[in-house]
């Protein structure tokens, strides 16, 4: 079966199953994300597929109705399917399901709409407590481990490598000067450092080297918090011993500034600073890239295809290295430097396509700063952790610096600002 649109091929189906028909239209990303759901009764058939919890998006477009082949759209069989994955879903998101009844006809009413897309059952509760057991039961049943689909056309996805890149065998390097005893080639031990606490961490680099991670981490914490001298000038303040500043959890600092009390809200903060940084990138062309040490891969449907390519070169302007492979694959062979190799880069990738398909991106944000936004989110949530004084300093510098540090660039509020006539108001409500 074929689609064409203006002249051009939008769809080339061939004959297959239901579940392959599913993964051609919307992506072979389903073809691991999609449980069987098979139920039958003397009042109704039900089969199809559900998408697996953890897959859930937030946005829709991927649920489908159909009841004797006619697709229809029910918000109260939707609410049982949500019923059933309750406590399974993450938040604000929507499964993905493909679902088919088969029942007699006399007990349809189709001509409530004029679309003919809304329906009424003779006895909607029935059909309402059949879905939703029939879903519990697919994915009590099927999601508990992973399974290999042995049926699946499309067989195990590899990640090709680039074709331009020379291919060079594999070697062994030997150094027949390493001894283990020493920390670096020919370089002894330090007796107290054998001899001292060898619980310390500090003590680990001498004894073993630092390994290459280490030292790429230690890279990045050093762009992101750069080292500050020891003395610091506080001559605007009255007493020195009053610039500690207290972290509440990994979420807020509490700081003195002059007579007022300044609560910051650290991801926020970091939102901010992360934020007009990777703009600052892009006006000074800048942009670079890191690459993965291992290539992941994105699958998309045929509509996202299109939103994908459109936003592609905003992205590699970012630092980001993805290339088309085909049939809605994309490969990430880089990330933008300064981003943690563990980055969840599918789902931000995910994200701004769905701000751009709603038209966030044309209407409220242009693009770049879009997408500025989305990574200043994702790097924020991921960076929020407990730090030392020292880098909540220069964290707070930085903060200061930017160009707006009271809001973020959505406009929630990073710093609220308590004067004592403040305080005193709080204690006595």
């Amino acid at each position: 079966m074929e689609m064409m649109h203006n002249g051009k091929q939008v769809f080339s189906l061939p004959k297959s199953s239901i579940k392959e028909r599913i993964i051609n239209l919307m992506g072979n990303a389903l073809s691991t994300r999609l449980l069987p759901v098979d139920t039958e009764t003397d009042y109704v058939s039900i089969s199809g597929f559900i998408g697996k919890p953890e897959f859930a998006k937030k946005n829709r477009g991927e649920q489908f109705f159909f009841v004797n082949n006619r697709f229809i759209r029910s918000p109260f069989l939707h609410h049982a399917i949500e019923n059933a994955c309750q406590q399974l879903l993450p938040e604000n998101s929507t499964p993905s399901y493909f679902i088919f009844f088969e029942m007699n006809p006399e007990d349809i009413d189709i001509n409530i709409h004029p679309t003919k897309t809304e329906v009424k059952f003779t006895n909607e509760q029935i059909i309402y407590q059949f879905l939703m057991a029939a879903v519990k039961q697919s994915i009590g049943q099927y999601n508990i481990t992973p399974s290999l689909d042995f049926d699946d056309p499309l067989g195990i996805n590899f990640i090709p490598s680039r074709t331009s890149e020379p291919k060079e065998q594999p070697s062994v390097k030997i150094n027949p000067n390493y001894n283990p005893f020493t920390a670096t080639f020919g370089a002894p031990i330090r007796r107290e450092a054998l001899q001292s606490d060898q619980n310390d961490p500090k003590y680990a680099d001498i004894l073993f080297g630092k390994s290459e991670e280490q030292s790429i981490f230690e890279q990045v914490e050093r762009e992101v918090f750069p080292i500050i001298p020891e003395e610091i000038d506080y001559s605007d303040e009255t007493d020195s011993s009053s610039k500690k500043t207290i972290q509440l959890g990994n979420r807020f600092l509490l700081t003195i500034y002059k007579s007022e009390l300044l609560l910051i809200d650290h991801e926020r903060a970091l939102e901010r600073i992360y934020f007009e940084r990777n703009l600052n990138k892009i006006s000074n062309q800048k942009g670079e890239c890191q690459k993965l040490l291992f290539p992941k891969t994105i699958d998309v449907s045929k509509s996202e295809t299109a939103i994908l390519n459109e936003i592609l070169p905003e992205l590699q302007k970012f630092g980001f290295d993805i290339n088309e492979f085909g049939n809605g694959t994309y490969i990430i062979h880089g990330i933008p430097s300064g981003v943690p190799q563990n980055f969840d880069v599918e789902n931000t990738i995910r994200e701004i396509m769905e701000q751009s398909n709603k038209g966030i991106v044309k209407e409220v944000l242009p693009i770049q700063e879009s997408i500025s936004l989305t990574l200043a989110r994702k790097m924020a949530a991921q960076n929020k952790s407990t730090m030392h004084q020292q880098n909540i300093d220069t964290l707070l510098e930085a903060l200061f610096a930017t160009s707006a540090p009271k809001v973020t660039p959505d406009g929630k509020v990073i710093i609220k600002i308590f004067n004592a006539d403040d305080l005193e108001t709080l204690l006595n409500e």
